[in-house]
């Protein structure tokens, strides 16, 4: 017996207060995120989910899928979390396809964030992401030919029950073909959830 608490002693000594701490202070904890494959694999011709930790934040997981679809275009979302949680979605559009307008990267990146986003609580919107995402759009102008990034208004959305901060963006970049032979432009979506609220 006495033996067994000389051993966690040591133990507890031996591992570095970091790892511990970090253990002990995670909101989004490593479950979070769970791999699964993607549900509409008739349109996906291979995916790879890479497990690792951010590299910008000491203790904070990050789990990447990468899917490349049939029809050339390339997705990749990323969750970084413990002590926050940062959902991005990356979608590069290939140039053979037809251009994606306003109406049609809003419904993509909708039913992306539905499909993917692992917090433990759903986001509450005001209405549709999709919309939200449209109306921007609208209101700021978009130019497919042209760079485009805006907040998303965040009266829109609220993560129920807790006090954490949340903010969201969009983002949208043509890519000419001395820049990329294969991608005609990259969608971004950004979530992130973390902070004290007031």
């Amino acid at each position: 017996m006495k033996m067994n608490k000389l051993l966690m002693i040591i133990l507890a000594l031996c591992l570095p207060l970091p790892c511990i701490a970090a253990a002990q202070e995670c909101e989004f904890p490593k479950g979070t995120v769970k791999q699964t494959p993607p549900p509409n694999a008739a349109t996906v011709a291979v995916y790879q989910w890479d497990t690792g930790y951010d590299k910008e934040v000491d203790g904070e997981y990050m789990q990447t899928l990468r899917i490349l679809y049939k029809n050339g275009d390339h997705a990749v979302i990323q969750h970084k979390y413990c002590t926050l949680y940062r959902f991005e979605i990356n979608y590069f559009r290939n140039r053979q396809a037809d251009n994606l307008d306003a109406k049609a990267i809003s419904t993509l990146v909708a039913g992306l964030y539905t499909q993917y986003f692992s917090a433990p609580q759903k986001i509450k919107y005001a209405r549709p992401l999709a919309q939200i995402i449209a109306a921007t759009f609208k209101e700021q102008n978009f130019d497919r030919e042209k760079d485009f990034g805006f907040g998303l208004p965040l009266e829109e959305a609220s993560y129920p029950d807790t006090n954490l901060e949340l903010d969201f963006l969009i983002q949208y970049k043509p890519l000419d073909s001395a820049t990329s032979y294969v991608y005609s432009s990259v969608t971004s979506f950004s979530l992130g959830l973390g902070g004290g609220g007031d």
